[in-house]
């Protein structure tokens, strides 16, 4: 017997999504950009919807942002995307700045429906404990 899993299958799990910035040399008139992290799943539909916004400093010219995410969707299709967006915080419209495509892999595990099923295990030595 194999279980299908629901369409919209999240497990729990913590994950991060890293976004590194170089800013070019021009100078900044507003100090604050807004990012935005959508998890999409095949079809276009929004998953998980992150916004973050973080200071763009004339000082430094690196920024780096940490989204934390506590679970995983799992479809099945397997087809997630992470599109990041941009933009000055409060003004205009959000700009994608890329996409990163992720195949997520599933194992279906087919467990047999036999009441006289049993366990067993074996030792270091490679004999069966009963």
């Amino acid at each position: 017997m194999v279980a299908e899993a629901p369409e919209q299958l999240l497990i729990p799990m913590k994950w991060n999504v890293v976004t590194l910035w170089t800013r070019g040399d021009e100078s900044f008139e507003i100090p604050v950009a807004m990012e935005q992290q959508t998890i999409v799943r095949a079809g276009g539909k929004d998953v998980f919807k992150a916004i973050v916004p973080f200071e763009v400093s004339n000082d430094h010219s690196n920024f780096r942002n940490t989204i934390a995410f506590t679970a995983f969707p799992l479809f099945g299709n397997n087809k997630v995307t992470i599109e990041i967006y941009l933009r000055n915080q409060g003004q205009g419209e959000w700009v994608k700045r890329f996409d990163f495509p992720l195949l997520v892999e599933r194992s279906i595990l087919e467990v047999p429906n036999d009441d006289k099923a049993e366990v067993r295990s074996e030792s270091d030595h490679g004999e069966s404990i009963a």
